[in-house]
């Protein structure tokens, strides 16, 4: 069967290590040649998947959770001069990932590996991002899913698997913590000035626990889901329960805006988390590269 993406390389963060084996046997019966690497942190992934495309290859496989997916995919966006786009595997190894939850694809190691043959394949959207850090620079990254501003951001780093129980409960603690910001969103031209407590930027649908964060967004159709939280905070309170259905919006506490770039300015500065993981604070800056990654399905 093979692919015709030609070697493909896999790389797995610690935790899921354990899952290559049975990932290698499905590629080897498909007769798809591989080679495999475990990377012991976020800058070893990123490492490795842009040494996989600098050296000729093509097709990269990340293997585990949300951040893996993440570093992979800015490690691919890191080698230069790539001929074409490049193709990302996700193989989520029985670990909730919620950039791959959308796809309706199987999680389980050895059926997400037989979806690496053939050459079916999926465009999808890629946001570049740039925003303050911590330490006062300027940051970028790549966004596969989520950019998460203000009380969302505070619920980061997501726990692969974790229970709705325990975001319920972090959520609610988060709230009783977080203040509001006066903002102002500009989403292709489209404003919201005023107060809000949390903004989500969606290129995918799903957050921690399987909530449905931004609802009305899909990777591939050229524009970013915007949700303004401007509510009183108790609205948090009803909007949380509605998100595992994806039903939050529309609501009279949630500006939705639309567009291929986003802008957030806040005063006092929100944090941002970039894909779960806490990376900064506004102001932030997304811009859509419109089906800039081929996702292999």
């Amino acid at each position: 069967m093979g692919n015709p993406f030609g070697p493909l390389t896999l790389i797995a963060d610690a935790a899921s290590a354990s899952a290559l084996p049975a990932i290698e046997r499905t590629l080897a019966a498909l007769g798809i040649e591989h080679r495999s690497s475990v990377a012991e942190s976020s800058p070893d992934a990123v490492r490795l998947a842009s040494g996989a495309l600098s050296s000729g290859g093509r097709f990269v496989v990340a293997v585990g959770g949300d951040a893996v997916t993440h570093d992979v995919v800015n490690g691919m966006f890191a080698a230069a001069d790539l001929p074409e786009p490049p193709v990302l595997g996700v193989v989520p190894a029985g670990i909730d990932n919620a950039f791959f939850r959308q796809f309706g694809l199987p999680v389980d190691a050895e059926r997400a590996a037989g979806n690496l043959a053939g050459d079916e394949v999926y465009p999808i959207d890629v946001g570049a991002l740039t925003c303050s850090t911590t330490a006062g620079g300027e940051g970028s990254a790549f966004v596969t899913n989520l950019v998460e501003i203000g009380l969302h951001a505070r619920l980061a780093p997501w726990t692969a698997g974790e229970s709705r129980a325990r975001t319920f409960g972090r959520f609610w603690k988060a709230v009783l913590s977080s203040r509001s910001s006066t903002v102002h969103v500009n989403a292709a031209k489209l404003v919201h000035d005023g107060t809000a407590w949390s903004i989500v930027i969606g290129n995918g649908r799903f957050g921690a626990g399987g909530f449905r964060v931004s609802p009305r967004a899909f990777p591939g159709d050229g524009v970013l889901e915007v949700l303004v939280h401007h509510g009183p905070r108790s609205s948090a309170f009803t909007s949380l329960p509605k998100a595992i259905r994806g039903e939050q919006v529309p609501s009279p506490h949630i500006r939705e805006l639309r567009g291929n770039r986003v802008r957030v300015e806040a005063d006092p500065p929100m944090p941002v988390a970039v894909d779960g993981r806490p990376f900064g604070r506004t102001p932030v800056t997304v811009d859509v590269l419109h089906r800039a990654l081929l996702l292999k399905i």
